[in-house]
């Protein structure tokens, strides 16, 4: 060990190197698996990931099998899918589940109850470690929810929303923190979440979540929260984008709205100065034609932007690679659902791993 130079055991050196490397290097000596299970440098190794801007999609298929690709590796629609497998924890009593949201290499997954099971079963997931945790049930039921990062206090927070019964004018909120394991109802707020607005398991760009939703007056917005003091404001979107289908999604540094119009044309939105109205831009323009890969729903996201003007997007049950050229459904990516995922150290704390094929035997406490 005196032989190795010390520049080695630097931050430097092993922030650059993928997980899976580190993990072998913490079996080498106590030396470096100090170093690399010391929280700042697991904090240090994901935020230089994530400063890559190259996420991983993870991507779950009909066959209820999670895998995952790069988005930079989808240059054509004919090109050759190299997905691989990521094993993720499920559950005896059911084979249905959802990737419900994902943040700094923490995904969430719910899962819906069956055989005995009422309502559904949550646990966060490090795809990259194998670590699981189930977490405690919310106080009350949800429509969807979001996963954010407080930096001010190193906690992952799982906010998770519903319409109000018999009100139509406001939204119940339950937050869940990781360090402390445990849920708390927060104040209702006076917005909607329509099913079908936007993209259910929120945008996370510059330290907040983003959702679309309805204000008292029925004019759509962008409803934002605030993940360290968990308080909410509202972003206008541009006037002539309300009469378009919309969904959520950032780029280049910048939260993105998408418009949409079935067989019509799609606009990209950016936001260049967050928080500022008057900074709404549009970066693009793409006009669709009957020969375009798209269907007649509305429901499109934006996964990501590519080179020479190709964009990702993920439609009602695939990935759709525009090209203004060419626009076709990428072959072999029929996804039912998929979120932007970066590698990371990150331990959830609960001594859980999944193994074998995945399967895991749970009881209902």
């Amino acid at each position: 060990m005196d032989s190795i130079p010390e520049a080695v055991f630097s931050h430097d050196i092993f922030s650059k190197l993928p997980v899976k490397s580190l993990l072998a290097c913490k079996c080498v000596c106590k030396t470096w698996y100090d170093l690399i299970s010391d929280p700042d440098f697991v904090k240090s190794h994901i935020d230089l990931t994530i400063q890559t801007n190259k996420p991983t999609l993870l991507l779950r298929f009909p066959d209820h099998v999670v895998r995952s690709i790069l988005p930079d590796s989808l240059k054509s629609s004919d090109c050759n899918i190299n997905a691989k497998r990521s094993l993720c924890p499920r559950f005896r009593f059911t084979s249905y589940y959802t990737l419900l949201c994902s943040c700094k290499g923490i995904v969430c997954i719910r899962y819906a109850g069956s055989l005995g099971y009422r309502g559904s079963l949550l646990s966060l997931w490090n795809p990259a470690t194998r670590e699981y945790k189930i977490i405690p049930k919310p106080p009350s039921t949800f429509g969807f929810g979001a996963l954010g990062y407080d930096c001010n206090t190193n906690d992952y927070k799982l906010v998770v929303v519903d319409n109000l019964d018999g009100d139509g004018y406001s939204s119940k909120v339950q937050v869940y923190s990781l360090a402390s394991n445990s849920w708390k109802s927060n104040p209702s707020i006076p917005y909607t979440f329509p099913h079908g607005h936007g993209q259910a398991s929120g945008v996370l760009f510059n330290g907040f979540l983003h959702w679309l939703a309805l204000d008292r007056n029925s004019c759509r917005v962008i409803v934002s929260l605030d993940v360290r003091d968990e308080s909410f404001r509202k972003l206008r979107i541009p006037d002539d984008s309300q009469k378009f289908d919309l969904s959520l999604g950032f780029s280049a540094g910048c939260l993105c709205l998408l418009a949409f119009r079935a067989r019509s044309r799609l606009v990209v939105w950016e936001m260049l100065d967050y928080g500022v109205q008057e900074s709404w831009t549009k970066r693009c323009i793409y006009t669709l034609t009957n020969k375009s890969g798209f269907r007649d729903e509305p429901r499109l996201s934006l996964v990501r932007y590519l080179e020479k003007g190709k964009i990702l997007l993920r439609s009602s049950d695939s990935l759709v690679l525009y090209d203004p050229k060419c626009t076709a459904r990428v072959h072999g990516i029929f996804c039912l659902e998929w979120v932007n995922y970066f590698e990371s150290l990150v331990s959830l704390s609960s001594g859980t791993y999944v193994g074998g094929d995945g399967i895991i035997e749970y009881k209902e406490p």
